[in-house]
């Protein structure tokens, strides 16, 4: 059997760990992208092939649970692979390691390819439909159906949309709108640990676009949030964060 799982090695730098040494959650977020980009070239559907026929992959959930961060100098990897397909939804699994094989984090997704020329969602390709994934790979549970709904915005701050915020599909990457979520909570949460994070992104935004990040205490410990269209009021990305 063709095993379809990806590996890539990483060192924590020191651009990608805080002030306690320990790489912040976007970091990790950002190796697990990165390897996603590895595998999707390994698999022949990265933006290499699909640029030409007007087709890019978006990200429209991710679960991400943190168990322990790895600290500054510590050598890591990503295991990822796609864990399930339909016909227009594409499910991923991330999953990083010490290199001492232990579990640190771990993340499941829901990605969808999306149409550039009339924006809507494509097809998934058939070679991809077929694949199977190695049985000795257990599976992440995908992405619950909802998420918990902010009542009361207790916080909100005006993003306003900059040029690096865009990826290679022209929009704010959706790494941008985990770091307008975690750079603008609540203050008495601001020296305590992210255990978690779900968020589904509902709608693209670009250069220029304002944004405000709403935020609000559902329970102890959990916050929900909210990026809205300054102009358009749509909803853009709704996310849930648990805390230690």
């Amino acid at each position: 059997m063709e095993d379809f799982r990806y590996r890539e090695n990483f060192k924590i730098r020191s651009n990608e760990v805080g002030i306690d040494r320990l790489a912040t959650p976007l970091a990790i977020l950002h190796l697990m992208q990165e390897a996603s980009i590895g595998s999707a070239v390994q698999l022949g559907v990265s933006i290499r092939e699909l640029k030409p026929l007007n087709l890019a992959w978006v990200l429209l959930r991710k679960t991400f649970t943190i168990i322990d961060r790895p600290a500054l100098d510590d050598q890591v990897y990503v295991i990822t692979y796609p864990s399930n397909f339909d016909r227009f939804l594409a499910y991923r699994d991330y999953k990083l390691y010490s290199s001492q094989g232990k579990l640190l984090a771990f993340a499941s997704s829901t990605w969808t390819l999306l149409n550039f020329v009339d924006r809507k969602m494509a097809r998934i390709p058939q070679e991809l439909l077929n694949i199977t994934i190695h049985p000795e790979e257990q599976l992440l549970e995908p992405p619950p159906s909802r998420l918990q709904a902010i009542q009361e915005a207790t916080l909100v701050e005006p993003i306003k949309v900059k040029l690096y915020d865009l990826d290679w599909n022209g929009h704010v990457n959706n790494l941008k709108y985990v770091r307008y979520i975690l750079e603008n909570i609540l203050p008495e949460y601001r020296q305590r640990s992210l255990d978690k994070i779900d968020f589904q992104i509902k709608a693209e935004a670009f250069i220029d676009d304002m944004i405000y990040v709403q935020s609000g205490e559902t329970k102890s410990d959990e916050l929900a949030h909210r990026l809205v269209h300054a102009d358009t009021e749509k909803v853009i990305v709704i996310a849930n964060t648990y805390w230690a």
